[in-house]
């Protein structure tokens, strides 16, 4: 449903179709998930996200929307999706001291604390300091978890890019992704995947801002 890989253009992914020969290839619809459930369905469809409607499979899970206050915090084990790694880091913040067990990937974890500690920044570094803090990015980096051990009481915190292709039970989607705005030199269209790929990373639970709060 990522009309030509567009979520991974930074890495050149391109539409292979554009590179094939007009009826040399067989061009698939598929309008069945078995992934989640029908309610899901519903609601991308309603946004005309996917390229296709899509219908849930009668094997597939039931999956239940909830709303939820930007200040509330989800109960027990789930994935929080927002839109940057600024924007992780000031979750993980707040949920370590809510005392909250948090976990975001290995790699960019141990990226962060080098990028803290080094003593030339890249462009992106320089960005992300100047928002956060280098000071916070060391302290909130030190206490989250490396272990991929599932805690009840555990965090898993990433982006659309960072989620793409997996799937947790229960999955909490950022207010910054559902109300972003078009940045300059991209498309609305582009903002629908990065949509579609966040609440669809879902099987039972999907948590979704409440309509009062904050806008990013």
């Amino acid at each position: 449903m990522d009309r030509s890989q567009k979520l991974y253009a930074f890495m050149q992914c391109v539409n292979i179709t554009d590179h094939l020969k007009p009826r040399s290839y067989t061009f698939w619809k598929f309008y069945l998930t078995y992934r989640h459930g029908s309610a899901l369905c519903q609601f991308v469809n309603d946004r005309c996200l996917p390229q296709y409607s899509t219908f849930a499979a009668e094997s597939a899970p039931e999956t239940v929307l909830h709303t939820i206050a930007d200040h509330d915090l989800v109960p027990g084990p789930h994935t929080w999706i927002v839109n940057s790694w600024h924007q992780i880091l000031e979750s993980a913040d707040r949920l370590l001291n809510a005392n909250r067990v948090v976990r975001m990937d290995s790699e960019k974890r141990d990226e962060l604390l080098q990028a803290a500690q080094a003593s030339h920044w890249t462009k992106h570094d320089r960005s992300l300091f100047k928002r956060v803090g280098k000071h916070v990015v060391l302290d909130v980096v030190s206490r989250v978890q490396q272990t991929e051990g599932l805690d009840q009481n555990e965090v898993y915190l990433t982006t659309p890019h960072g989620h793409k292709g997996l799937q947790s039970n229960t999955v909490r989607v950022s207010r910054c992704i559902m109300e972003a705005r078009v940045r300059e030199g991209g498309s609305h269209e582009d903002k629908e995947h990065k949509i579609y790929v966040a609440v669809t990373r879902t099987r039972l639970h999907l948590y979704l801002p409440a309509k009062k709060g904050r806008k990013c």
